[in-house]
């Protein structure tokens, strides 16, 4: 057996990154905030990101379009989407002022975390795609993202955690 070599500093880059994006199993979507959930514990980005993950896997099989759907790269979409909310924080569509600046940011903090690595252009390219919406993996991989918080709103709302929405945005 032949030992394999490996190039340490994209090793430590890799790590590096791991660890960063281990801040998202601690980081609370502030959306249930803003909408005074009352829950002793609320759902992780990294939470949402898994379920986001489960359902795509899911609902491929029984999706209309789903010949015209490369789910490996919409798993890629969902793993990586909320990468930049370990840089800018989670910013919800309410919060307006932050929201209106958040594409930007984002595009900021993907530079910054992924700098470097083999993957770079790669990863980035797949978010701005998923942040487009416009190709076929993309709406499915968005649609994907924005039932995963419609679920996790009925859980609450089940659970008694809130009894109506403050609709405001």
């Amino acid at each position: 057996m032949t030992e394999q070599s490996y190039d340490t500093t994209m090793l430590e880059c890799s790590l590096q990154l791991a660890c960063i994006l281990d801040d998202l199993k601690m980081r609370i979507r502030t959306g249930w905030r803003y909408w005074l959930v009352r829950c002793r514990r609320l759902e992780s980005v990294s939470e949402h990101s898994h379920s986001c993950l489960l359902s795509a896997n899911i609902l491929h099989p029984i999706y209309p379009d789903r010949d015209k759907i490369n789910l490996a790269r919409v798993n890629r979409m969902l793993i990586w989407h909320e990468i930049g909310e370990t840089v800018i924080g989670d910013i919800a569509i309410i919060d307006k002022l932050r929201y209106k600046n958040k594409a930007d940011a984002e595009r900021k903090a993907w530079r910054k975390l992924l700098k470097g690595l083999p993957y770079e252009q790669e990863v980035y390219d797949l978010l701005v795609e998923f942040d487009e919406h416009k190709t076929p993996d993309a709406k499915f991989a968005y649609y994907i993202d924005k039932l995963e918080a419609l679920k996790t709103m009925k859980r609450y709302y089940d659970m008694g955690k809130f009894h109506r929405l403050k609709w405001t945005l």
